[in-house]
């Protein structure tokens, strides 16, 4: 695995965790950053949460997110 591939999956955790301690979706997240400066806005939000800068958020990472999500939660209902 690539040291690239590791931070970007690590990162895609904090995020995840970030939201959860926010109490937000990541279905929330998906429609936020597709707003007018969503994602410069969601960015900052989630980087003053969680006291990290996050360098590899971009709005195909949320995508990826909510992929994730769905597929768990078809697998899980």
């Amino acid at each position: 695995m690539s040291k690239l591939y590791r931070e970007y999956e690590y990162e895609k955790e904090c995020v995840l965790h970030t939201l959860d301690k926010l109490e937000m979706s990541v279905r929330f997240l998906n429609v936020w950053v597709n707003e007018p400066m969503g994602l410069e806005n969601a960015k900052y939000v989630l980087e003053k949460n969680s006291n990290r800068t996050y360098d590899l958020l971009d709005i195909n990472m949320v995508k990826e997110l909510v992929e994730e999500e769905v597929r768990w939660q078809l697998k899980n209902y």
